[in-house]
């Protein structure tokens, strides 16, 4: 079976386009070049705990939900397969019974909690489908509201996230500068069968009103992507990828490698994909997740907010079909930092903490030489994950052709000669759709970044082409590497994470790494909500420490920056317990910044901050009883 891999290349021989050569005069011996970074891998330790998005309450309501079936969908889309260069699993299907805010009010019911809340649930039934994702289109939504995912037939598996973090998803959207039904679209995590459902739960005082929201269509994801028995046109059982493939859990030796590159699946344009991706470790070994793949699977932030990871998703053991009892999925989308269709690539950082024994892996920016030896790792078909053996047979420079989901390439043994991608002959196994966007590996690094090949199995001659990492390395140097001189360090910044906790309705706010993972595993009332902002990690010009504070009356925490507001605490109010410095910020509005927003809880004594404008203004028009304090302070949105 002919098989192509992301985008296909056009060879001279099968298409009106050719596939064109630069002259040839033999392969020159690479010249001196400035060193460029090579970066080592970094370890998340396996007794950190996976933060898996709001793990504390796993458990759905005893509601019924009001029925939606759909009746049998026959698919009319484009033909299935590799789209774009990209992996189609999955095709959108209208919902007529919630098309408006009025439609669905109309099919929904609220009914009152035990705890004095209000909740609502509604199911959707798409026959045949092998998994749901539900598209929630947003107008208003309160951020403490929670919202669960699940199958009717497996209450065990229930995805739980809040209305702060779906907000925030599509805030992100929104600084992207995106509009429209997709940058308002909040795609749920895919519930594996034919039907999902939508829960969703409000605390005592919340107006049902605030709630303004829709399900207009839905995936149906036709391949079976969980465990890879036949679908619908789509070979996706256990033998998926072409025959040729080699099983990655046969190579221990590569285990590094392995553990830091993940199967993506996501939503574009209205319809389910699968690629792979690749955790990059930076030069400060920061542990922010960067990942990186390609930018014909993944080029606007609507895509990456529909993002989840699929890590350790590979055999039980060599040539062993069953899917690893270790795999994790993260499913709460990504931020998307870069993208450029030059070498075809896309920086993500990912909105969840990578799981326990993921590796950020290092990665090389020189050019390598003719005749290198290189390693693919990935995901054809969207398979268990597999390993191909190759050497770089010369460079290319490679354009796609409009309307196509081809290229032509350029090659060149020149090492002289400007070029942003790699040309890989295997010897060993190859590539297909659903591999776009995997890592290319030299001694252990990354090198490159898969963007498109042909590469059948019947083929003597099995070829890939990469985009250099010495190409995309000067686009991410403002994320990877480390700016600045001695003279005027650049500010190191680091994530603050936070967490809701269900039993006081306060939040926290922690830059520890260690203590984030310690609550995550051991305090269930503490939900974790990601992260929140970045903040500098030592004092430098303008930058001032904030103190934080536990307060024994209210069980929650408090925040400043202001040392004569410090200094009274400490002075006149033993009930605040002071815990020391945590991060530094600026006191005053500076360029690039975003403003911290206080409030007080007039009915508990505690105190709510918040980074987002949306949430600050949904506070002030909502809830009378906090107080708006004003700015506290200044941070940063990105590391």
């Amino acid at each position: 079976m002919e098989s192509y891999e992301c985008r296909s290349w056009l060879m001279a021989a099968t298409a009106t386009v050719a596939f064109s050569f630069l002259p040839q005069s033999g392969h020159a011996q690479s010249p001196q070049h400035e060193a460029l970074p090579l970066l080592t891998d970094s370890v998340i330790q396996p007794e950190v705990s996976t933060a898996v998005q709001q793990r504390a309450h796993r458990t759905r309501l005893a509601i019924e939900p009001h029925q939606i079936n759909l009746g049998k969908w026959t698919y009319q889309g484009p033909q299935k397969g590799v789209v774009n260069g990209a992996t189609q699993v999955g095709a959108s299907r209208s919902i007529p019974e919630t098309q408006s805010v009025q439609d669905f009010q109309q099919q929904t019911s609220w009914i009152p909690t035990a705890t004095g809340g209000w909740a609502l649930a509604i199911s959707m039934r798409s026959p045949e489908a092998y998994a749901l994702r539900l598209g929630v289109e947003i107008t208003s939504l309160p951020a403490t509201s929670i919202l669960r995912v699940y199958s009717q037939s497996n209450h065990d598996e229930v995805y739980e996230t809040s209305g702060q973090n779906v907000l925030g998803i599509l805030q992100n959207n929104r600084r992207a500068g995106e509009d429209g039904i997709a940058a308002h679209t909040w795609w749920a995590p895919e519930i594996q069968g034919e039907e999902a459902t939508l829960e969703i739960e409000l605390p005592p005082g919340t107006e049902r009103s605030q709630v303004q929201i829709t399900i207009p269509r839905l995936i149906h994801i036709y391949a079976d992507i969980f465990s890879f028995h036949g679908a619908d046109g789509v070979s996706f059982d256990p033998n998926a990828a072409s025959s040729c493939n080699i099983d990655a859990s046969c190579h221990d030796g590569y285990d590094m490698q392995r553990n830091s590159v993940a199967r993506m699946s996501y939503v574009d344009n209205g319809s389910g994909y699968i690629c792979t991706g690749t955790l990059l470790n930076d030069a400060a070994s920061s542990h922010t997740p960067y990942f990186l793949t390609a930018n014909h699977c993944i080029s606007t932030q609507s895509a990456a907010s529909s993002l989840q990871t699929w890590w350790f998703y590979r055999s039980t053991s060599c040539n062993d079909q069953s899917v690893s009892a270790n795999r994790k999925i993260l499913r709460n989308g990504a931020v998307l930092l870069h993208a450029s269709a030059n070498a075809d690539f896309s920086l993500l950082r990912l909105n969840d903490v990578p799981p326990a024994g993921a590796v950020f892996s290092g990665w090389d920016a020189a050019t390598m030489a003719i005749g290198q030896s290189l390693v693919g790792i990935h995901h054809p078909t969207g398979d268990l994950q597999k390993i191909s053996f190759g050497e770089l047979s010369s460079y290319a420079n490679c354009d796609p052709i409009q309307g196509q989901s081809s290229f032509s390439c350029y090659l060149t043994y020149d090492p002289t000669r400007e070029s942003s991608y790699y040309y890989v002959k295997w010897q060993s196994g190859t590539t297909e759709g659903g591999s776009s966007g995997s890592g290319l590996f030299h001694s252990g690094r990354l090198t490159g970044v898969l963007s498109g090949g042909s590469g059948s199995c019947s083929q003597a001659e099995k070829t890939s082409v990469y985009g250099k990492f010495s190409s995309i390395l000067p686009a991410l140097k403002g994320w990877l590497t480390t700016t600045g001189t001695p003279e005027n360090p650049a500010v190191q910044r680091q994530a603050v994470y936070r967490f809701f906790n269900s039993a006081t309705g306060a939040h926290f706010y922690t830059n520890s790494t260690p203590e984030r993972d310690a609550i995550i595993s051991s305090l269930p009332t503490y939900r974790y909500e990601g992260i929140g902002f970045y903040a500098a990690t030592q004092k430098a010009p303008g930058l001032n420490p904030v103190a934080r504070f536990f307060n024994n009356d209210s069980n929650s925490h408090f925040y400043t920056i202001s040392p004569e507001e410090r200094e009274s605490i400490q002075a006149s109010l033993p009930q605040l317990r002071y815990e020391g410095l945590t991060w530094y910020a600026s006191p005053v509005a500076v360029s690039g910044m975003r403003p911290i927003y206080r409030f007080y809880n007039q009915q508990t004594g505690a105190h709510f901050y918040t980074a987002t404008e949306g949430e600050r203004d949904t506070v002030i028009n909502n809830l009378p009883h906090f107080r708006y304090e004003g700015v506290a302070y200044y941070v940063w949105s990105t590391p």
